[in-house]
């Protein structure tokens, strides 16, 4: 169990009390202040009634000094089982103590502090909840056409040119080559280059633009000497491959790759390229709400653990009596704005 928050500062603010503004139009540090101090100040003068006169009913007065273990006696039989010693833990930690003992008002005091602050942050992640399925319902509405549309990813690949790294080697004059792109089980070929100058340097400069479903997909790029492959039945391209899962920023990647020959040796020849995702809106929409759906996971769960927390904390307090007992969050509708999102925790006093 996570540790129960007792500090007198909270993250989080009610934003619909707030009446003072900055020239901005976001709510200025001092009324946020002055909001989140009147908020405690009622829900302290609410509790602070209810549980001295919860006190007083089992005959005891909040400027009683008990030991450790008489106040662990007293919550156990208010909540007619053993309270949470991990949560009695945190909380006798904040509480002052006279010798050896604790002022039950001190220990009232922190208890309220820290129901009033996870009450707080339910509320925040209630507001981080709505946030999301307002997001979710904005992108249905907004970009209805795009997520009915039957678009796909496309790939877009610039060859630019070859190289040789080795300074001796000269090309043959008047050779032709190309590049060969193979994808998704398809063959792609730019424009045939003549070699014109002992150095080699095809420049290509062919875009290539491939649809593809999965942008898992591996594609195979091959340098083909176009003579000596109709002429020579033992000539092999030369090739490298690309895995795209890399390339899914959708940014532009200046790549460079060496070629491998038959035996998947590296080579001196190298291919000069740019790819590019360019995402279906389609698919980037549905990846976003599927994000989004992944955070309202968790904050369903962190709300339903700071439910369980708070529940577990005013136990004894919610079953000392019968009518205690049965009654919910709707006692404090208006007392402080986190309640109204967090009615449904029942069995809270």
């Amino acid at each position: 169990m996570q540790a129960i928050p007792i500090s007198s500062q909270s993250q989080t603010s009610s934003q619909s009390h707030l009446t003072n503004s900055s020239p901005s139009g976001r709510p200025s540090k001092k009324s946020i202040k002055n909001v989140r101090e009147k908020s405690h100040q009622d829900f302290y003068q609410n509790r602070i009634t209810k549980l001295t006169n919860i006190f007083k009913n089992e005959g005891y007065m909040l400027d009683a000094l008990v030991t450790q273990e008489e106040l662990l006696n007293i919550l156990d039989t208010m909540g007619k089982e053993p309270f949470n010693r991990e949560i009695a833990s945190q909380l006798l930690e904040k509480v002052p103590k006279k010798a050896k003992n604790f002022v039950l008002q001190e220990f009232v005091e922190t208890h309220i502090k820290a129901e009033y602050l996870l009450l707080m942050q339910a509320e925040e992640i209630e507001t981080e909840l709505n946030q999301t399925y307002e997001e979710i319902e904005n992108i249905n509405k907004t970009h209805k056409t795009a997520l009915n549309a039957n678009d796909t990813n496309t790939l877009r690949i610039d060859m630019i040119e070859a190289i040789c790294d080795e300074p001796q080697y000269e090309a043959e004059i008047g050779s032709v080559f190309s590049i060969i792109l193979i994808a998704g089980g398809f063959k792609y070929e730019s424009e045939e280059v003549v070699i014109e100058e002992k150095k080699f340097n095809p420049i290509f400069n062919h875009s290539f633009h491939l649809r593809l479903d999965n942008p898992d997909e591996k594609i195979e790029i091959l340098l083909r000497d176009q003579k000596r492959y109709t002429s020579d039945p033992n000539y092999n391209d030369l090739k490298c491959t690309i895995g795209l899962s890399s390339y899914k920023d959708q940014l532009k990647h200046v790549t460079w790759l060496d070629l491998y020959n038959f035996y998947r040796q590296p080579t001196k020849f190298k291919v000069h390229f740019d790819v590019q995702w360019q995402f279906s809106k389609q698919g980037f929409l549905e990846e976003k709400i599927a994000e989004i759906q992944q955070l309202q996971e968790k904050l369903k769960d962190e709300k339903e653990y700071i439910e369980t927390s708070l529940r577990t904390l005013v136990h004894p307090f919610a079953t000392v009596t019968t009518a205690m007992k049965n009654r919910n969050l709707n006692s404090y509708t208006g007392s402080v704005s986190s309640i109204i999102n967090v009615k449904k925790m029942n069995n809270y006093v």
